[in-house]
């Protein structure tokens, strides 16, 4: 099962930049694990891991705004 790794509920905001993956493509992580940073208009807001599992990127980090609502990777949850 995948679980969906994108950016909590931001209200009105529509871009963001993803400022840095703090994981790697294929790296196991635990739920609440640091994921990524991303940027809006006011504040760095981190995104931690839904699930115990592997990450798996699909939108690299760099300077271009992104749709708030993307998906931005998932974690293939570890089989319990």
């Amino acid at each position: 099962m995948r679980e969906p790794i994108s950016a909590p509920g931001l209200g009105l905001v529509e871009e963001v930049t993803l400022v840095e993956w703090h994981v790697a493509d294929g790296q196991s992580v635990r739920r609440g694990d640091l994921l990524l940073t991303i940027e809006t208009e006011k504040a760095m807001v981190e995104v931690e891991s839904p699930a115990n599992g592997v990450v798996w990127i699909q939108t690299q980090a760099g300077p271009d705004l992104v749709r708030a609502d993307s998906l931005f990777g998932y974690v293939e949850m570890d089989p319990e």
